[in-house]
This record gives C-alpha cells, structure tokens and sequence, in this order.
C-alpha cells in the first residue's frame, strides 16, 4: 500500500509539471510570435512558476525513486520459493534484530570517529570543517575514496592522526565488517540447518504415509481371503 501510495503520488506531480510546461511553452510561443504584448512581469512570473515547477520534477524523480527500490524489496518475497535465495531472504530475516543492534553500535563508534576527526583536524582541513563534512569525509575514508591523504591527517594533527587512522580502520573496517559477516553467516547456516531438517521431516511424514497405506491395503485384503 506504501508502494502503491509512493506511485500515485509521482504520476500526480508529473501530470501537473506536464501541464505547466505545456502552459509555459504556449506562452513564449505566444511571444515570439507576436500575439500579444507582453510585459517583463509577465516573463518574470512565468519563471518563477517555472523554477517551481523544477523543484515538483525533483520531488517526483526523489518519489519515484524511493517507491522504485520499495517494489524491488517487496519482489524478494517472491524469491523465497527459488531454493538458495528463499534461503538468503529466510536467513536476512532471521538475522534482522541482531544487524539492528549491531547497526546502532556502528553509527555510535561512526560518529564518534567523525566527531573525533572534526575536533582535530577541522581547524586545517576544510573536509573536517564542519560537522557533517567530517561524517562525510569519515564516511569516504570507510569505503576508500576519501581525497584526504594520511600525509594530510599529519599535518593537521601528528599525534591524533596515528591514533585516529590506525583505530579507525582496525575498528570500523576489520573488527565491525567481520563481526558483520560473521552474524550473516550465523543466521545463514541456522537456516540451512532448518531447511534440511524440515526436509528430513517432510520425507520422514511421506514414508510414514506410505507405509501406513501399504499396511491399511493388506489389512482390507485379509477379510477377502479368509
């Protein structure tokens, strides 16, 4: 329904930005066509609603995008009937309130890197600035793309830029992510484990069945034969 909503509420804004440029372009083919006389309030007016109308295309394409990724995630319900990614989507749900807990003590020791960095370095590095430079800045140094150098964490603060690369990549990047991987896996095996215990039982019932009709055919041809 959320999805549903998301959709309709990005078709609406993009019949009405669809009406304003068919307006806007009736109008200046107005002008430059010598229809009308118009003022610089006319033009002025005009673009204004125009720059309004640029500000509705960026909410319909933000709207859009979101409900895009929703409709994706709501597929993977489907996927659970393909063996090894029903598997995945099982052991994903499983492991939905450890990753949680976990995701809570990462952005804690995050920000709290990122507010380190700031204290430092901001006072030299324009990307650690301000504060949400440095969440960003820390956020580049996480997945390595950060334009700062270590030379540069140095200059700014000698001792502090020891302490701050070497525990920040030892914690965030070595610790976490494997302590990450480790949860998944966790989950992972336990819905292996599940998976071929409920199969085990599902045959166990099917030979159990068959068994029982074996035994229940014998016992009606008794009293035929005697």
């Amino acid at each position: 329904l959320v999805t549903l909503g998301l959709v309709l509420v990005a078709q609406l804004t993009f019949v009405i930005i669809m009406v304003t440029a068919h307006d806007l372009a009736q109008f200046f083919g107005e002008v430059y066509s010598g229809g009308e006389s118009v003022t610089v309030d006319d033009v002025l007016e005009m673009l204004r609603e125009f720059d309004s109308d640029a500000s509705a295309n960026t909410f319909f394409l933000t709207v859009a995008s979101i409900a895009t990724v929703m409709v994706f995630i709501n597929a993977l319900q489907f996927l659970k009937r393909v063996p090894v990614l029903g598997l995945l989507v099982r052991a994903l749900n499983k492991a939905a309130a450890p990753l949680t807990l976990f995701s809570f003590m990462f952005v804690f020791l995050f920000f709290a890197f990122a507010w380190m960095g700031h204290i430092s370095f901001g006072a030299v590095l324009a990307d650690f600035s301000t504060a949400s430079d440095a969440v960003m800045t820390t956020a580049q140094f996480l997945f390595g793309v950060a334009e700062v150098s270590y030379d540069d964490l140095r200059a700014a603060n000698a001792t502090v830029a020891v302490l701050w690369f070497w525990l920040f990549h030892l914690m965030a990047i070595l610790v976490l992510t494997n302590v990450f991987v480790a949860i998944l896996s966790e989950f992972y095996a336990l819905s292996q484990l599940e998976r071929d215990a409920q199969r085990a039982k599902d045959a166990a019932a099917a030979a159990d069945g068959g068994d029982g009709g074996g035994e229940q055919q014998q016992q009606q041809q008794q009293p035929a034969d005697a």
